[in-house]
C-alpha cells in the first residue's frame, strides 16, 4: 500500500511540475512575444479563426502526392508591429510581473513537494498541508489571470494593426480550465481543513 502511494505521489509530483513548467514558460513566451527585433519594432503572436465559408480556403502542395494540394487554414500568426508608447508600456508591465510570477511558481512547486513528502510520511492531518494547498490554488489563479492579461495585450495590439481577408482575430478566451482546477483545489483544501478540525475534536473527546 505504501509503495503504491509513493508511486502515485511521484507521478503526481511530475504531473504538477509539468503543469507549472508549461504555465511559467507560457508566461515567459507571452512576454517574449513582445520582444524587440530592432530599436523600433516588436513581435507579437495572435490566434486567428477563419470566417464562415473560409474554413479551408487556403492550400499548399502535397509532398506525397505530386500535383495535389492540401487545404488548410491558419490558426496563429506573427505580427511585426511598430513600437508605440502603449506597446512599450505593455512590455514593461509584463517584464515586471514575470518576476513575482516566477517566484510564486517556484514556491508552489516547493510547497507541492513538501505536501507530497508529508503525505508519503503519513503526516496527513496537518494544517501545514492545508496552507500549502491554499497557496498552490492561489498560484494557479494567478497563472490564469496572467494568461488573460497576455492574451488581451496581444488581441488589443493585433486588432489595431491588421485585417486579414477570410480571417478574424480570435477574441480573448478566458482559460476556464485553469480556474476550475484552482477552485476545485481550494474547495478540497477547505474540506481538508474541516476534516483536520473534526479529527482534533475527536482526539480531545477520547
Amino acid at each position: 500500500m505504501k509503495a503504491k502511494l509513493n508511486i502515485l505521489c511521484i507521478l503526481l509530483l511530475l504531473a504538477f511540475a509539468g503543469c507549472m513548467y508549461n504555465g511559467f514558460f507560457g508566461g515567459v513566451e507571452g512576454s517574449k512575444d513582445a520582444t524587440h527585433i530592432d530599436g523600433s519594432k516588436l513581435l507579437y503572436y495572435v490566434n486567428v479563426v477563419p470566417t464562415k465559408g473560409n474554413e479551408l480556403n487556403d492550400s499548399i502542395p502535397s509532398i506525397l502526392q505530386k500535383g495535389e494540394f492540401l487545404k488548410y487554414h491558419t490558426a496563429k500568426i506573427k505580427i511585426e508591429q511598430e513600437t508605440t508608447a502603449d506597446n512599450e508600456l505593455f512590455s514593461i508591465i509584463l517584464a515586471i510581473l514575470i518576476l513575482p510570477y516566477a517566484l510564486m511558481m517556484v514556491l508552489a512547486l516547493f510547497y507541492f513537494f513538501r505536501l507530497i513528502l508529508s503525505i508519503s510520511k503519513k503526516d496527513i492531518f496537518n494544517f501545514s498541508n492545508v496552507r500549502r494547498l491554499r497557496f498552490i490554488s492561489i498560484t494557479i489563479i494567478v497563472m490564469g489571470i496572467f494568461e488573460i492579461l497576455k492574451r488581451y495585450i496581444d488581441y488589443d495590439i493585433a486588432t489595431k494593426s491588421i485585417q486579414l481577408s477570410g480571417y478574424e482575430i480570435r477574441t480573448v478566451l478566458i482559460p476556464w480550465n485553469i480556474f476550475l482546477v484552482a477552485l476545485l483545489l481550494a474547495i478540497f483544501a477547505e474540506i481538508y481543513a474541516q476534516a483536520i478540525k473534526l479529527k482534533e475534536e475527536q482526539d480531545l473527546t477520547i
